[in-house]
C-alpha cells in the first residue's frame, strides 16, 4: 500500500499561497480497460488541455466509440427526463415535490458526469435546487440568474457548490431549462476544479475560463456549446427528434454559442479595474483556425473543432485495442502451450513409474476452451 510520503510526490506541487507551480499532463484516455477510468488532481492542467480532453471523449463518436457506461447514462438521462418533464411547470404544492425534484437533479448530474465529464465531478461537487435558492446576480450585470458555482470550504474539505433555482415565484421552472442550468453550471465546476491557477495562466484567464466571478471564458463557451449539441441527440430516431432537440434554443438558436454566456463574459471584461486591465494577458479573438484544434468561426458564434482532434484519438485508441487483443492472444496461446507440456510431462512419468492415477488426482491441463474455439474478446471492454 502506498504511503503517505510516497503519494507526497505524485500532488501538484504549490507555492506559499496554494497555487500551482507546474503543470501536469493529461493521462491520456481511452475506452478499454485500463485506460479508461482517469484521475485528476485538483488545479494542475492548463485549461486548453481540459477542454481537448473532455471533447475527445464525446466528440464525434458512434457508440462503438464510447464507454458503455456511457451509452448507459445518455438512455437513463432521457428516459428520466421524459418521464418526468411533465411534473415541472406548474404550481408550487408540498415539500415531498421539492424532494424528488432535488433526487432528479442529482440523478441528471450523475448521468452528465458518466457522459462527458468521465465521473470526475461527483466526488468533489455538491448540488442544492429550490425555491429562489439563487437570485440577485453578484456581478449585477443581469436582474437575476438561476444557478451559480463556486468554491467553498469546510473544516474538512474543499469542494464546488452549485445551487439552481427548481422554482421562482411559486411556479416550477420547465425541466429542460433546468437541466440546461445544470450542465451550464457542471462545465464551471470542470475548469474551477481541475484549470491550472499557477500565475501565468491566471493572468490569462481572458483567454481561457473568464474573468473571476464571471467565469465564461473562450473555453467555458467551447465547451458548453459542444456538449450541447451532443445532448440535443439524445434520444433522436430516424424519423423523430429527440427530447432534448430544443435544449436551451432561445439562448442558443441553431450551433450558436450562448448569447447569455457571451455577454456576461464581455460586460465582466469591460467592468475589470485598471490593475486588471494592465496585468492580464490580452484578449484574443481565438478564431484562427491555423492554431489550436478547437476554436471559434470569424464572427466568434459558432465553435469549429479541427477533425484531426478525434480521428487521431481515435487511431491511437484503434491501435491499443489491435495491442491488447494480440497480448491476450499471446497468453492464451502461452497457456495452451504450457497445458500441452504439463499433459506429455504427465504422460511421460505414468509411463516410467507405473502409476495408477484416479479421478480424483486429474487437474485442469492448463486451458479449457476447445482447440478450435476463437479466442474470445469478451474481457475488453470499449467502454
Amino acid at each position: 500500500m502506498m504511503s503517505l510520503a510516497d503519494r507526497s510526490q505524485f500532488e501538484p506541487e504549490r507555492d506559499r499561497n496554494g497555487r500551482n507551480v507546474k503543470h501536469y499532463t493529461i493521462p491520456k484516455y481511452a475506452p478499454v480497460q485500463g485506460h479508461k477510468d482517469v484521475r485528476l488532481h485538483r488545479n494542475a492542467y492548463r485549461a486548453r488541455d481540459l477542454l481537448n480532453h473532455a471533447v475527445i471523449g464525446f466528440h464525434n463518436r458512434g457508440d462503438d466509440d464510447l464507454r458503455k457506461s456511457q451509452i448507459t447514462a445518455c438512455k437513463n438521462f432521457t428516459s428520466r427526463f421524459e418521464e418526468r418533464k411533465r411534473a415541472y411547470g406548474g404550481r408550487l404544492t408540498t415539500v415531498a415535490t421539492l424532494v424528488s425534484f432535488q433526487d432528479d437533479i442529482r440523478y441528471f448530474f450523475d448521468q452528465l458526469d458518466e457522459f462527458f465529464f468521465f465521473r470526475l465531478l461527483g466526488p468533489h461537487v455538491r448540488v442544492d435546487t429550490g425555491v429562489d435558492i439563487v437570485g440577485e446576480d453578484p456581478l449585477e450585470i443581469d436582474d437575476r440568474i438561476e444557478g451559480e458555482t463556486f468554491p467553498t470550504k469546510t473544516r474538512d474539505r474543499s469542494y464546488i457548490q452549485i445551487n439552481i433555482n427548481t422554482s421562482s415565484g411559486g411556479e416550477f421552472h420547465k425541466l429542460d431549462a433546468i437541466v440546461g442550468q445544470l450542465m451550464h453550471e457542471m462545465v464551471h465546476a470542470y475548469f474551477l476544479l481541475f484549470a491550472c491557477d499557477c500565475p501565468k495562466c491566471s493572468r490569462d484567464v481572458l483567454n481561457t475560463v473568464g474573468v473571476k466571478d464571471d467565469g465564461h471564458g473562450p473555453l467555458f463557451l467551447m465547451l458548453h456549446r459542444l456538449i450541447l449539441s451532443n445532448m440535443r441527440t439524445w434520444g433522436k430516431g430516424k424519423r423523430h427528434d429527440g427530447p432534448l432537440a430544443d435544449l436551451l434554443s432561445d439562448d442558443c438558436p441553431g450551433q450558436d454559442i450562448s448569447k447569455s454566456a457571451d455577454r456576461r463574459a464581455t460586460e465582466a471584461m469591460k467592468r475589470m479595474t485598471r490593475e486588471e486591465s494592465t496585468t492580464l494577458s490580452k484578449f484574443r479573438l481565438h478564431n484562427n483556425p491555423k492554431t489550436p484544434l478547437i476554436v471559434f468561426n470569424k464572427d466568434r458564434t459558432k465553435v469549429i473543432v479541427n477533425p484531426s482532434l478525434t480521428e487521431k484519438q481515435l487511431e491511437w485508441e484503434n491501435s491499443l485495442r489491435d495491442r491488447i487483443r494480440r497480448d491476450k492472444e499471446k497468453m492464451y496461446r502461452g497457456s495452451r502451450v504450457l497445458g500441452r507440456f504439463n499433459e506429455a510431462d504427465s504422460s511421460s512419468n505414468e509411463k516410467g513409474e507405473k502409476t495408477t492415477v484416479s479421478d480424483d488426482d486429474t487437474e485442469d491441463p492448463g486451458y479449457s476452451k476447445d482447440e478450435d474455439e476463437d479466442y474470445p474478446d469478451d474481457d475488453l471492454e470499449y467502454l
